[in-house]
């Protein structure tokens, strides 16, 4: 069961912290519950419906709530987790609410089952129904913020508006590492002042979320010129706009680039929100946007660095939550494989697709050109910001030196949710 259910049937204690405007919006699925004026146990239907005290009505199976029941039997309070006793073991599914009342005091709705001898009753708080409650054509809150919406999509005029964040304070101050994840949940760029010029600060930030994703070339990497390198980020030629391991299959969610010493002369970093250009991208031509949908583009990487690996695998261009809101993009040139996973009827359609794809990418007004300066960290959302380079020359004695590292939004989610419950913070993050 996911942090998102793991809710006490019983206790729903609330508080709330006003500390800067990023805390005073509360998601509606968690915002002000209302206790119910109105209960009916409908046989025919095998439901019970709840009228609340602003008007709607939800209808909750009865095979849903007897396998949602939290006594002690049934759910175990400390792992918050159900027993192994389901609605598969148990064939729930002719189970009947025999009847149905709401306490004195408003807040618990009592069933009492028929033909249950060793299950005769459940109590549900009616807060824990009021938040879990099946969406409705009239209410359809909770089935449509279950992924995070409150993104701000932005172009070029973003470049003096990147929120920033001291790295020190993040280090020591639990409710600033809070601010920071909302912002980079909410802008997807975010740049870290006051970081110490020497590789090992990306460590220490993780530390304070969860841990760093492994990857092939380990738990961090270094971004400077190599002879014979094995990766084109790893030369001083510029980068296209990219988006980071497309070529391995759970791509990271979260990319730190701290710069511990830039280049001599260019190396200028660019970002564009990939978001953005989808969006425009659907509205110019749907067509297009179908298309990077439904057919994924292959990737590949080759060679040795922590390990000695040989990568291969796909991705649409652009990926959509179930609800048809845009989950993550994925593109990148230098990783793309001959191998293509287009039928060849459709391979010039998809390359027009691509073409138009990029025309929005790196259309000026969606660019932020800038110079990463030494001692700061750029964090980016790699579901969505794509970055890029130009090339760079160093001076003599000089090095342009970048340490990268990653880490997975489940963890930084999941991060986001502990510190709500310690900090009393009355909201429960999404999934990106």
């Amino acid at each position: 069961m996911n942090l998102l259910l793991r809710s006490n049937c019983f206790s729903a204690v609330k508080s709330s912290i006003a500390k800067g405007s990023i805390l005073r919006r509360q998601l509606p699925f968690l915002s002000k519950l209302y206790y119910s004026i109105q209960v009916k146990n409908d046989i025919q239907q095998k439901s019970v419906d709840i009228t609340w005290e602003d008007g709607l009505t939800t209808k909750f199976p009865h095979l849903y709530l007897r396998d949602h029941c939290c006594c002690s039997a049934c759910y175990d309070p400390n792992s918050q987790q159900r027993f192994l006793f389901n609605c598969v073991y148990n064939d729930y599914k002719n189970k009947l609410a025999k009847n149905v009342h709401i306490s004195n005091d408003k807040k618990v709705l009592s069933i009492d089952w028929e033909d249950d001898e060793q299950h005769p009753r459940s109590e549900f708080n009616l807060d824990w129904l009021k938040q879990f409650r099946f969406a409705t054509d009239d209410d359809d809150v909770v089935a449509s913020n279950i992924y995070y919406r409150d993104r701000h999509i932005w172009g070029s005029e973003m470049l003096h508006k990147i929120p920033r964040y001291d790295f020190y304070l993040l280090l020591q101050d639990d409710m600033e590492l809070y601010q920071w994840l909302r912002s980079l949940m909410k802008f997807g760029i975010t740049v870290l002042d006051n970081v110490p010029q020497k590789p090992g600060q990306i460590h220490k930030l993780a530390d304070r979320i969860a841990y760093l994703k492994l990857t092939g070339y380990g738990h961090t990497f270094q971004v400077e010129s190599r002879h014979m390198a094995n990766n084109v980020a790893f030369t001083n030629a510029g980068l296209a706009m990219h988006t980071d391991l497309a070529f391995i299959t759970y791509v990271p969610g979260v990319q730190f680039l701290h710069c511990i010493s830039k280049a001599g002369v260019g190396g200028e970093s660019r970002f564009v929100d990939g978001f953005r250009a989808a969006t425009q991208l659907k509205e110019k031509n749907p067509e297009a946007f179908d298309m990077l949908v439904k057919h994924p583009i292959r990737y590949y990487d080759i060679g040795k660095d922590y390990i000695n690996f040989n990568q291969l695998t796909q991705h649409p261009v652009i990926r959509l939550h179930d609800d048809g809101r845009l989950k993550q993009i994925v593109y990148a040139d230098h990783a793309r494989s001959p191998l293509m996973g287009v039928p060849f009827n459709k391979v010039n359609q998809f390359y027009e697709a691509v073409n138009h794809f990029l025309e929005c990418v790196y259309d000026p007004n969606n660019m932020i050109y800038t110079t990463l300066e030494s001692g700061s960290m750029v964090v980016l959302d790699n579901f969505r910001v794509m970055h890029g380079r130009s090339s760079f020359q160093v001076n003599p004695g000089d090095s342009r030196h970048l340490e990268g590292g990653y880490v997975d939004w489940d963890e930084v989610t999941s991060r986001m949710r502990i510190l709500e419950q310690e900090l009393k913070i009355d909201h429960t993050s999404a999934i990106v």
